[in-house]
């Protein structure tokens, strides 16, 4: 499913605004956040460095994000004009795929998947953890 929606959800913005779901998601994240760092983001976002970075990159080179001097060494990103208007045109296609998404559930059932959603992502640190004790050990032997 998630391959789906991000494969999917990247060929249609592509196409309409020759932007990736990457970037999608750093503008809808800065609508919503202003004056974030890219460090924020990610954790908002639940998306490695590397990634946003890129995007950042990206969108920053369209004129569509700008970044401030914050504290601390920290760069704070904001929507241009452009990025604002981007993200006015890009949010009826998102939500048209969220709404084709839901449509097959009833509220009751779209109530229950977000709630079990968020319990899902309360567990992220507990997956975090994990994830760094088996990287921490030495790899399992090939047999």
């Amino acid at each position: 499913m998630s391959n789906m929606l991000l494969w999917g959800g990247s060929r249609v913005f592509s196409h309409l605004f020759g932007l990736g779901t990457n970037e999608w998601r750093i503008i809808s994240a800065l609508g919503n956040h202003p004056g974030s760092s890219a460090s924020e983001l990610c954790e908002v976002l639940g998306i490695n460095k590397s990634i946003a970075s890129k995007a950042i990159t990206v969108l920053t080179e369209r004129r569509l994000i700008t970044a401030k001097d914050g504290r601390w060494n920290s760069r704070l990103l904001f929507l241009t004009p452009a990025g604002a208007e981007m993200h006015t045109r890009m949010m009826p296609v998102a939500m048209e795929r969220q709404r084709l998404l839901h449509r097959r559930l009833d509220p009751e059932e779209i109530r229950v998947l977000n709630q079990a959603l968020l319990k899902m992502l309360d567990a992220k640190d507990d997956l975090m953890l994990y994830e760094s004790e088996v990287l921490a050990a030495p790899p399992l032997a090939d047999d």
